[in-house]
């Protein structure tokens, strides 16, 4: 991803990310997000892995992530485009690693494609591939991104105002997206069976003063035919409940 999108005020102070979500790690992390982070801890516990390289996508800081784990691997590859997190996960882990900024993700592509994840996956070979709360954040900030570019102001084309996509329009480019992900995601294990994967994502989030809007973050799409799913809520905030879906080969 640019390092420019990258410092725009919506992508340090969007929910998504950056500096909204280390500051409710600083406030939450110790007492509120505690029984989530056991529950990832006991996940992890139980993935089976012999090898000696661990690629963490989309970790952040690792806020959730349990020390113990991390440890048990030679070399570590984080990707993640957060220039803020770097010092942080340094600090938190202290461990070297390898740290990747490159949007695999295709984010800052004028019309974003994930197939650039297969080439995560050969670039590591040997490694076990765990994304880390990132796949139900994707339709998040597509949207912010679509919003980004409608919020500028209209330019003039002979005479012309630049057109507006419809709502529905960009509801399905984004449904689009994850649909070709979960896509990119089975082919990758088709190609490489022994491939170790896992990914604990959003499912829905509400706010617990509207307990009936929902919102879907699309991830079902993602491994609908896969065993060895399960789901644990996660408090994020007082106010925010996110249903997150775990999963793992």
């Amino acid at each position: 991803m640019k390092l420019k999108s990258l410092l725009s005020p919506r992508a340090l102070l969007g929910p998504a990310g950056g500096l909204v979500y280390h500051w409710r790690a600083l406030r939450y992390q110790k007492k509120l997000w505690r029984p989530f982070r056991d529950q990832v801890a006991i996940w992890l516990r139980d993935w089976a892995l012999d090898c000696q390289l661990l690629v963490l996508i989309g970790p952040s800081a690792g806020y959730t992530l349990p020390r113990e784990f991390v440890l048990r691997f030679q070399r570590i590859v984080v990707v993640e485009p957060d220039p803020a997190a770097f010092l942080l996960f340094q600090s938190r882990f202290l461990v070297p690693v390898d740290w990747q900024r490159e949007d695999f993700f295709d984010l800052s592509s004028s019309k974003p494609n994930p197939d650039k994840l297969l080439e995560l996956f050969s670039r590591y070979p040997a490694g076990a591939f765990l994304f880390c709360n990132v796949l139900g954040q994707l339709p998040v900030l597509l949207r912010e991104k679509r919003a980004a570019i409608e919020s500028e102001p209209r330019k003039m084309k002979k005479g012309k105002s630049a057109s507006i996509k419809p709502r529905q329009d960009i509801t399905a480019e984004v449904e689009a997206y994850m649909q070709r992900l979960a896509e990119v995601l089975r082919l990758a294990r088709q190609h490489r069976p022994d491939l170790k994967m896992a990914s604990y994502h959003d499912r829905f989030s509400r706010e617990l003063s509207r307990p009936n809007e929902v919102i879907d973050h699309l991830t079902g799409v993602l491994f609908e035919k896969e065993s060895h799913r399960k789901e644990f809520p996660w408090r994020l905030t007082p106010q925010i409940e996110h249903q997150v879906e775990f999963w793992c080969c």
